[in-house]
C-alpha cells in the first residue's frame, strides 16, 4: 500500500511527473539508501527495507501500464473535493479558477489530448460550447485493476482463482460506473454554475429585443404605410365627408 510518488520524493508532482523526473527521483533515493552505502552501519535493516520500496516504486512508475493503474486510485488525490455551490453563486468571478482546477484534475484521465481549459470571463461562446461538448463526451481511460484482490497465497485451486477473477472484474465494472456518474455530476454542476451561461442568456435577450424593435418600430418614429385598399377607403370617406358639408 505504499505511495509510489512519496517514496521517490516527488509527491508534489504526482501524475504530472515526467519520466525524466521519475528517473531523477529514483536515482537520488538509490544513491542515498543503497545498502552498499550503509554497510556496517547501525539500522541498516530499515534502509534495506526502504531500498526495496524504492525499487518497487520505480518499477511501477517507470511502467506506463502500472503507473496508469496506480494513478487511477492514487489516494492522495481527492476526486470528491469540489468548490462550494454557495461560494460559486456568491462570488461567480471565482468560478473559473476553482472549476478550472477541477477540470484539470479530471483531464488527467482523458484518452484525447489536448484537454481544453475552462477559460475565463472573456471566453467566446464558441470556445465555451466546444469546452462542454468535450466534457459531455469525455472518454476516460481510468481503470481499477490496482484494487484487484489476489487469490490466497499458495492456493492452486482453479475454482478459487476463477471466483476471484470474476469478483475483481465485477468490482472494477462497478467502480467504473460510479466514476462515470461522478464525472457527469461534475459537468452538470459546472454548467449550472458557469457565469458564461448567464452572460450568453443576457446576450440572447438583448438580441431578441433588438430584433423585435427592428420589426415593430414605434408609431411616432415613422408614418404608417397604407395598403391600396386602405387608401381607396380613406379617399372615399374624405369625399363623402366633403359632400355632406356642402349639402
Amino acid at each position: 500500500n505504499q505511495n509510489q510518488y512519496d517514496v521517490l520524493g516527488i509527491s508534489s508532482l504526482r501524475w504530472r511527473a515526467t519520466p525524466d523526473q521519475i528517473k531523477r527521483g529514483h536515482r537520488k533515493k538509490v544513491l542515498r539508501h543503497h545498502p552498499d552505502q550503509k554497510a556496517g552501519q547501525a539500522g541498516t535493516s530499515n534502509d534495506d527495507s526502504f531500498f526495496k520500496c524504492i525499487a518497487k516504486a520505480y518499477e511501477v512508475l517507470s511502467d506506463p501500464v502500472k503507473r496508469s493503474q496506480f494513478d487511477s486510485v492514487d489516494e492522495m488525490i481527492d476526486d470528491t473535493d469540489l468548490p462550494s455551490d454557495k461560494d460559486m453563486v456568491a462570488k461567480p468571478e471565482k468560478f473559473y479558477k476553482a472549476y478550472g482546477a477541477v477540470f484539470e484534475r479530471e483531464g488527467r484521465f482523458s484518452t484525447k489530448l489536448p484537454v481544453p481549459s475552462l477559460g475565463d470571463a472573456n471566453s467566446t461562446r464558441d470556445e465555451v460550447e466546444a469546452f462542454y461538448d468535450f466534457w459531455l463526451k469525455f472518454d476516460s481511460w481510468r481503470s481499477f485493476e490496482w484494487k484487484d484482490k489476489d487469490a490466497n497465497e499458495g492456493s492452486d485451486s482453479r475454482t478459487e482463482k476463477r471466483h476471484i477473477e470474476n469478483k475483481n472484474r465485477s468490482e472494477r465494472e462497478g467502480r467504473k460506473k460510479e466514476d462515470n456518474a461522478r464525472h457527469r455530476g461534475i459537468v452538470k454542476t459546472a454548467l449550472a454554475l458557469d457565469p458564461h451561461m448567464k452572460r450568453f442568456k443576457a446576450e440572447e435577450r438583448q438580441a431578441q429585443e433588438a430584433k423585435k424593435k427592428r420589426n415593430n418600430p414605434t408609431s411616432g418614429s415613422a408614418t404608417p404605410t397604407l395598403s391600396a385598399t386602405e387608401k381607396k377607403e380613406q379617399e372615399e370617406a374624405e369625399l363623402k365627408a366633403k359632400a355632406e358639408l356642402k349639402a
